[in-house]
Order: structure tokens, then C-alpha cells, then sequence
């Protein structure tokens, strides 16, 4: 693939349509819920998100578009499905006292 004549691995653009995915995602969501602040941390969290969906996802760029505004439910869903098959929010605090 080339971008204005230099070659670029398809891959990094799948990565930044993923990232650019997730950053639009952010601002729709603080656009939708505006009484929060905008923290830069989650707008880090949500770009490096979708960056990495976007790299999953191959394929092409509005997949990995996509995958990136999907990407943080996509996260959320694996978290909350390994926290209910595993029972890790019963384990984690006899583990946080253990170590205390």
C-alpha cells in the first residue's frame, strides 16, 4: 500500500483507523455524558484500545475503524465474562488481604 507514494505496511493503518476509532468514541461518549471531565488518561486508554482492535481486525480500514470504536465494550465484555466464569471479584479482595 502507498500513501502519497511512500509504502506503508497495511497494518499501521489498520492500527491508527483503530485508534482514530477509539478516539471518536471517547469524544461521542463525553459528548453524550458531558457533567464528567474529559480525562486524558482515558482518552490514552481508549486510542491505544482501538489501535489494538484495530490491529486484531484485519482486514480493512473501516473494520479496524469499527473495532475501534467498539473496541472498549469489546474489553468490558471479556473482562465481565472471565470476572463471572472465574469468580475474580470474589478472589480479589482475600487476595488484596492476604498481601496486606
Amino acid at each position: 500500500m502507498e500513501i502519497g507514494g511512500v509504502p506503508v505496511d497495511p497494518m499501521v493503518v489498520f492500527i491508527i483507523a483503530g485508534a482514530v476509532g477509539g478516539l471518536l468514541r471517547t469524544i461521542n461518549w463525553k459528548i453524550e455524558n458531558p457533567i464528567e471531565g474529559l480525562n486524558p488518561w482515558e482518552v490514552a486508554r481508549n486510542i491505544v484500545v482501538g489501535g489494538v482492535c484495530g490491529y486484531a481486525v484485519d482486514g480493512s480500514f473501516l473494520g479496524a475503524f469499527t473495532a475501534g470504536l467498539s473496541g472498549e465494550w469489546l474489553v468490558q465484555k471479556v473482562v465481565s465474562k472471565a470476572d463471572t466464569k472465574l469468580g475474580l471479584s470474589e478472589k480479589i479482595p482475600k487476595i488484596k488481604s492476604l498481601i496486606q
